[in-house]
C-alpha cells in the first residue's frame, strides 16, 4: 500500500503503518452565534459519535465523476448468461415449452440475439436509467492514505484549518464498511453495459454501478484515495445529498490537528481524545523544508 509514500517519523514511531491506518481529511466546522455558543459539526460530531458522512455523487467536488464511455466488447458476457436472457423473455410468451425446446430455439437464434442484445442496451435507455441509479442509490465517503499532502490540507482544511483522522482500517471493516481503492485514468473509464444489466437484473448485484465510481483522472492522483461506498435502501430508494452512517465502535485511533483550527475546536479534541486514549498530533507549514510537517 501506499507505493513509495512513507509516514511521517511521528506516526510509525506511535504504531500507525499504511497497512493498519487511513485517513479522513475534515475542516472545522464549529460556528458561533452572537452570544459566543458554539455548535459543533459534522466534523466534530464523527470523532465524538462516529458518524461518517457519505455524500451522493452531486455532492462531490470532481465535476467529471461518472462520466465514462459504454465498452465496446462483442461478447461482454457469456453465452450462457446471453441464454438466461433469452430464456426469461421466450417464457414469457412461451410459459409451458420444456427446457430443452427453449435451448434448441436459442441455439436456432443465437448470434442474432447476442447482436439484437447489446445493440438494444447501448441504444436504449440503460446509461441513462444507469446514471440515476448511481445518483439516487449511490453514497460514499472519502479516505486517503497520504496525511501530509499540501493539497488537501489546503483545500479540505481551508489551509490547515481542519483535522484528519486517523482510522483503523480493521475497526472499520468490522464496522460494515468495505474500502476500495481509487484507480486514476488518463481517460474515461469504460463501462460494461451489458454485463452491468444482466448482474442486475439476475444477481441483483450493483457490478458495474459501483466500479465507475472508483475511477478519477490522473490529475487527482495525488489524493491516494479509498472509497467507502453504501447503497440507499431506504423506501423512498432516493437520496440528496447523502446521508450519515453511523459505526459500531469507535474507529479514530488518532487525530492531526491543523496549526490553524479553531481553539475551541482543538480543546475538544483533545479533552475527548483523553477520554477514549486517541492519539492527537499536529500539522503545520515547515517553510524551510516546503512541507506539511506532522509533529506532537
Amino acid at each position: 500500500m501506499g507505493g513509495d509514500y512513507k509516514l511521517p517519523t511521528v506516526l510509525l514511531k506511535r504504531g500507525f503503518s499504511l497497512d493498519t491506518h487511513i485517513f479522513r481529511y475534515k475542516f472545522d466546522d464549529f460556528t458561533v452565534d452572537k452570544d459566543g455558543r458554539y455548535s459543533e459539526g459534522y466534523s466534530y460530531s464523527e470523532l465524538t459519535g462516529g458518524n461518517i458522512w457519505h455524500s451522493s455523487v452531486r455532492g462531490l467536488n470532481d465535476p467529471f465523476e461518472l462520466y465514462f464511455s459504454p465498452e465496446k466488447n462483442d461478447n461482454p458476457i457469456e453465452n450462457y448468461e446471453f441464454y438466461d436472457i433469452f430464456r426469461d423473455e421466450y417464457l414469457r410468451r412461451n410459459a409451458l415449452e420444456p427446457e430443452w425446446m427453449v435451448k434448441k430455439a436459442f441455439e436456432n437464434v443465437k448470434e442474432d440475439f447476442k447482436k439484437n442484445v447489446i445493440k438494444s442496451v447501448h441504444n436504449g435507455k440503460i446509461l441513462d436509467n444507469y446514471l440515476k441509479e448511481v445518483r439516487e442509490r449511490l453514497a460514499m465517503a472519502c479516505f486517503s492514505e497520504r496525511c501530509d499532502s499540501r493539497l488537501m490540507w489546503g483545500y479540505y482544511c481551508k489551509g490547515l484549518k481542519g483535522m484528519c483522522f486517523v482510522y483503523n482500517r480493521q475497526k472499520l471493516i468490522e464496522s460494515g464498511l468495505n474500502l476500495r481503492r481509487v484507480e486514476y485514468l488518463d481517460g474515461k473509464p469504460e463501462v460494461n453495459l451489458v454485463r452491468h444489466a444482466y448482474d442486475y437484473k439476475f444477481k441483483k448485484e450493483m457490478g458495474a454501478l459501483t466500479a465507475v465510481t472508483t475511477h478519477k483522472h490522473m490529475e487527482w492522483k495525488h489524493e491516494c484515495e479509498y472509497r467507502s461506498l453504501m447503497r440507499i435502501n431506504n423506501e423512498e430508494g432516493v437520496i440528496r445529498n447523502g446521508f450519515i452512517y453511523k459505526l459500531r465502535h469507535n474507529c479514530v485511533d488518532g487525530v492531526i490537528l491543523g496549526k490553524m483550527c479553531g481553539e475551541e475546536l482543538k480543546t475538544r479534541v483533545r479533552k475527548f481524545a483523553r477520554r477514549n486514549h486517541i492519539k492527537v498530533f499536529m500539522a503545520g507549514a515547515d517553510l524551510e523544508n516546503y512541507v506539511v510537517s506532522i509533529y506532537q
